[in-house]
């Protein structure tokens, strides 16, 4: 029950956030609607357009998600 989650955060100039979680491979996704992400990426794109920019990297151990936003708004 429960994890580590790690979270990095920089601005040069633009902000990066990095999120990763540890994966149980032997438990069951959680139930949802498995649209958390395309929710973010789509908002993303409405206030930054293509400046912005996600990256999600499922490994077996792990998950991870990078976001940059850049420093001035589109």
């Amino acid at each position: 029950d429960g994890g580590t989650i790690d979270l990095r955060v920089s601005r040069e100039p633009d902000l990066t956030i990095c999120i990763t979680n540890p994966l149980d491979p032997e438990s069951a996704a959680p139930p949802g609607t498995n649209r958390g992400l395309a929710i973010v990426e789509e908002r993303l794109e409405a206030f930054y357009g293509k400046q912005a920019r996600m990256v999600v990297d499922r490994r077996s151990d792990g998950f991870q998600v990078s976001l940059r936003i850049p420093g001035d708004p589109a």
